[in-house]
């Protein structure tokens, strides 16, 4: 009876589910079928006023220049008989300079055909002045460009980047069009940005998308969102509903992007209560508008499609009752029968059952083993030598854990990384002895702790919170004052969810210390480089110069205009000379020389330099002790020491320009006063004073200020090396330096020099009067005019002069005659044979033969290796005649 009971049960089950399967799988496909239409209607709409927006915006802009054209035209047609041009021009500016549109957004700007504004709304400032210089941060002049088109085509379109009215530093694509005005010969234009433009089209969809209705009753919708998470219609429209789950744990926004992205399709969930929205099942469909990052879809409640089934379900309820309470009665029947049976051997069982349970309680706490001989059944003595097998396991297992964990434990404080364990909260959960040590505190005080409390914003634990994903972020620990590289690992759970994150952090704060180093190192060797190159070029096109501007003066009155031209022209190519050097020996090309020199006609000299690189909003104020004393120094040194500290007060003092101010004073210091300096001794220096009135230096910059390569000035406007050098040059010379500084108060720098103290017979050097001579002289040089200038000298100088702009027919002259020449003067960089190939080629034939060795600059030749190889001189350019007459003399005497 019960089996057919059964049987009879089953088959009116086998075909309720079939019927309600075949119901459900019709409801749910044209449920699909609707929202697939809708949704695809939608997107479908979507793509194609992107696709005429571009159109639609240049024909909107086309038709304002238009419109502003005809203005014009009409305004001259009507007036041009009785008003000047200026006042039409007037009002033309004033009648369009008022039109506003797009919402306040657009207006119209003119352009004079020499790049002049005329109408420069929105920037007033902009008026009168000459637009071309300005480009639009991507190296395009926007205004040179306009006027291009204007002058090719009359009118056109054209695409660049613009400042926004309440956005300034930052510029926007903007799409422009021109056209040209011959009754003003301006070019009127006007533009639309084009973010602005997409914003206005996203703005109708969504207002046309939101009045779409469908379904039955016109209860179901079209949605809209970002990949973001941002709901851009109903329900959520305006919130970020990302994070958002059902009541199963789903994030529903996430698997809607997700489908959305991998080309559209449906998706089952449970409404999350969104603006009281009922939370019941539903099922969706979604598509994505790539161009936007949106996703678009519909849905519909599943609770619709099971209605349909619902009668059919009750029918098979009320059948199914029926049955099942014939066969209760039946069934009633045979368990009576059954339990009187039964009962004998429950008694016995429960005992053996008993048996069983004493000894698990017992297990539970003790390591024990059964004896299975008790029991009375054969299945029961089984269960029992299971049981054993299965607690000897238990055991083994137990101790396998405990050494598992115990080597864990040890390895993971033996990493010398700080290392930690955190729950999906962020909180630490576990931290490594490395971290303990690091934030000395123990790791029992470290566990449960927030991580941010600790590390404040870390960018890589972040990330991994948000998308599950391992990351890896270099980050400034500012507590800490180090640099680590810091990763976060995500470890997550059986449902996809994040249960616990490894956070790993690699000092690297020697590494980033030493890469820094070594990148400037790098920067100054490059700029070394450049330098010895500038410097050979640059001299000798100084050479020339200098040489043919101190014979024209020779020609001139000594009183004249003309002559007292020249000689500024020699000044200033004497300062070119000076600022070479300065190049080279700030790059190290060449060693420095100290002299004995009065500072004052250097400084001077230095700040008539500085005056020029000087905005006219800073003056210099000078009290110069012409009479201070000498100090023995390089007069290199002397300029870039001013020229290093003028230029920080230039910095300090740009934007609302002040008073630069210099002296120069002898002091005299006792050992008391150089207390804060016991390698130095009292006596007398020579001080020089360079102070500003800008903004200061505070407490904390003030003690590293004259550290290597540290600065606060941004990127383009210092290499931290300034400071660093004029305090080692300071030093270098047995002074020292002092800084007076307040926020707000400008900065004092004091520099002390140790004063020479000269003997009798100590004197400053002076130069001796030109020397003449009679001697032939081989003149070498592949630069003509340098050939050309250097005959006229050194014949207005007495000498007998051969000139040669090639070195392999100087040396083939040479050595037909040898004896025709009493010197040899040569350039050294020289295409064919070098000057130290042709010295050396000369000095084969006669070794005891006087030359002249002339450089620009040349990293090959020294003036150790030029003495070695038998070269008398090694003379530096540019040479004037003066010089050029002293060296001659000394090279044959020696």
């Amino acid at each position: 009876m019960f089996v057919l009971s059964s049987f009879w049960l089953f088959f009116d089950y086998q075909a309720y589910t079939i019927e309600s399967e075949r119901l459900r799988t019709k409801q749910i496909s044209e449920y699909e079928d609707m929202l697939k239409f809708q949704v695809d209607t939608i997107a479908g709409n979507i793509k194609r006023k992107q696709s005429m927006a571009e159109k639609i915006l240049k024909k909107e802009l086309q038709n304002r220049t238009t419109e502003a054209q005809q203005i014009i035209t009409a305004l001259f047609n009507k007036n041009s008989a009785t008003l000047p041009v200026a006042t039409l021009e007037k009002l033309t500016r004033d009648f369009l300079g008022s039109i506003r549109f797009n919402e306040g957004r657009g207006y119209y700007f003119a352009i004079n055909m020499n790049g002049v504004a005329e109408l420069p709304p929105p920037h007033p400032e902009f008026a009168g002045q000459d637009l071309r210089p300005i480009d639009d941060g991507a190296e395009k002049t926007v205004v040179d460009q306009m006027l291009h088109i204007a002058r090719s085509s009359g009118e056109g379109f054209y695409q660049y980047n613009w400042d926004k009215p309440d956005t300034p530093d930052s510029r926007y694509p903007k799409m422009a069009h021109i056209k040209y005005i011959p009754e003003l010969d301006w070019i009127i234009g006007t533009g639309e940005y084009l973010d602005d433009a997409t914003a206005e089209l996203q703005e109708e969809i969504r207002k046309q998308v939101e009045q779409v209705h469908f379904g039955k009753n016109n209860e179901n919708y079209i949605f809209i969102g970002t990949w973001e998470g941002v709901g851009i219609t109903y329900p959520a429209k305006g919130k970020n509903i990302l994070e958002t789950r059902d009541v199963n744990g789903l994030f529903v926004v996430r698997e809607l992007i997700k489908k959305a992205k991998e080309g559209g399709g449906f998706i089952r969930y449970v409404m999350p209560g969104i603006n009281d929205a009922p939370q019941k099942a539903k099922l969706s469909y979604v598509t994505a508008v790539p161009e936007w990052q949106w996703y678009v879809g519909a849905d519909v409640y599943l609770d619709e499609i099971d209605s349909a089934i619902a009668e059919n379900r009750q029918f098979f309820k009320d059948k199914m009752l029926l049955h099942i309470t014939i066969m209760l009665t039946v069934l009633l029947v045979l368990i009576l029968i059954h339990s009187l049976i039964t009962r004998l051997f429950a008694r016995n069982i429960w005992k053996q059952l008993d048996l069983f349970s004493r000894f698990f309680r017992k297990a539970s706490t003790e390591s024990v083993t059964m004896d299975s001989y008790v029991f009375a059944y054969s299945e029961f003595r089984e269960i029992g030598n299971m049981a054993n097998e299965m607690l000897r396991d238990r055991n083994r297992i137990l101790q396998e854990i405990s050494l598992s964990r115990d080597e864990w434990i040890h390895t993971f404080n033996a990493i010398g990384d700080c290392m930690m364990v955190l729950d999906a909260d962020g909180r630490i959960l576990r931290a490594n002895d490395a971290a303990a040590r690091l934030y000395s505190l123990s790791p029992e005080d470290l566990v449960d702790m927030p991580f941010s409390a600790l590390c404040g914003h870390n960018k890589a634990l972040e990330a991994t919170l948000i998308d599950y994903q391992p990351h890896t972020i270099e980050m400034e620990h500012e507590k800490l004052g180090k640099t680590f590289l810091t990763s976060a690992f995500p470890i997550l759970s059986k449902d996809g969810g994040l249960d616990r994150i490894i956070h790993i952090a690699h000092d690297i704060t020697e590494q980033k210390q030493l890469k820094e180093k070594l990148t400037q190192a790098q920067k100054m060797e490059a700029i070394g480089t450049l330098a010895g190159g500038i410097a050979h070029d640059f001299n000798n096109i100084l050479g020339a110069m200098l040489g043919y501007a101190e014979l024209a003066e020779q020609t001139c009155q000594p009183e004249s205009t003309l002559a007292e031209y020249l000689n500024q022209i020699n000044k200033a190519g004497e300062r070119a000379k000076h600022l070479v050097g300065q190049i080279l020996v700030f790059s190290r090309q060449v060693e420095t020389k100290r002299v004995p020199l009065q500072p004052a006609p250097l400084i001077k000299e230095a700040l008539k330099l500085l005056r020029a690189s000087l905005p006219t909003t800073i003056t210099i104020e000078q009290d110069i002790d012409e009479q201070a004393g000498p100090i023995l120094a390089d007069p290199t040194h002397i300029h870039q020491i001013l020229m290093n500290l003028g230029t920080n007060a230039l910095h300090a003092m740009e934007e609302t320009g002040g008073t630069l101010s210099i002296s120069l004073k002898r002091k005299t210091f006792s050992t008391h006063d150089l207390s804060q300096y016991p390698n130095l001794q009292p006596g007398d220096f020579i001080g020089l004073t360079i102070s500003d009135s800008g903004t200061g230096i505070a407490p904390e910059i003030r003690e590293r200020i004259f550290e290597p390569y540290y600065t606060t000035k941004e990127t383009g406007k210092g290499t931290g090396m300034g400071l660093a050098i004029v305090h080692g040059i300071v030093s270098s010379y047995g002074g020292f330096i002092t800084l007076t500084s307040q926020p707000g108060e400008g900065t004092v720098f004091d520099i002390y020099f140790p004063s020479l103290e000269m003997g009798p017979e100590d004197k400053i050097e002076t130069t001796p009067p030109i020397a003449l001579g009679t001697e032939r002289i081989l003149f070498v040089d592949d630069e003509k005019m340098l050939v050309d200038m250097s005959r006229v000298m050194l014949e207005q100088l007495g000498y007998t002069v051969t000139p040669f702009t090639d070195s392999s027919a100087a040396f083939t002259a040479y050595a037909k005659q040898p004896d025709a020449f009493d010197l040899v003067i040569t350039d050294q960089t020289m295409p064919g044979l070098t000057g130290t190939q042709l010295a050396e080629r000369i000095l084969k034939i006669h070794p005891n033969q006087p030359i002249i060795l002339c450089t620009g600059f040349s990293e090959l030749v020294s003036e150790e290796k030029a003495k070695a190889m038998g070269i008398r001189i090694l003379a530096l350019k540019p040479i004037n005649m003066h010089q050029l007459s002293l060296l001659i003399r000394e090279a044959l005497i020696a």
